[in-house]
């Protein structure tokens, strides 16, 4: 259970970090090469700067009315583990009003003895 427990505390630690407004805060948690695929596969962004400047940029540009997650459930098979969770969360970009849900996929892997993010996709679930 200690592997699952601090895959969990890493995952957790980046969540804070975008919901708090302190996406600096996830640096160590993100591998240097990180990727994160964007809602329905279509692009993805590279390493650890450039995903930390995304979540940076939706905090200072979105207003979050609310957000939930459910705690995550953690698989680990080696130096690997996979989370995943469900999340809800209503907010405004760009003067539009989104209300959305959808689950949330980390790969983590362990380096040095820290569980390290490497790969991350979030999938919208269609309205209604």
């Amino acid at each position: 259970m200690q592997d699952e427990d601090a895959v969990r505390a890493a995952f957790h630690a980046i969540n804070n970090a975008w919901l708090q407004r302190r996406a600096q805060d996830m640096r160590e948690h993100l591998h240097p090469d990180v990727v994160m695929v964007q809602p329905g596969f279509e692009s993805a962004l590279r390493g650890r700067e450039t995903c930390i400047a995304s979540y940076a940029e939706f905090r200072a540009g979105a207003t979050l009315y609310a957000y939930t997650a459910t705690e995550p459930k953690v698989e680990v098979i080696g130096d690997s583990a996979v989370t995943w969770h469900r999340w809800t969360m209503r907010y405004e970009w760009g003067g539009a009003a989104f209300d959305e849900r959808g689950h949330e996929i980390f790969v983590f892997a362990r380096v040095d003895d820290r569980w390290v993010a490497v790969w991350r996709t979030l999938t919208v679930e269609p309205p209604g």
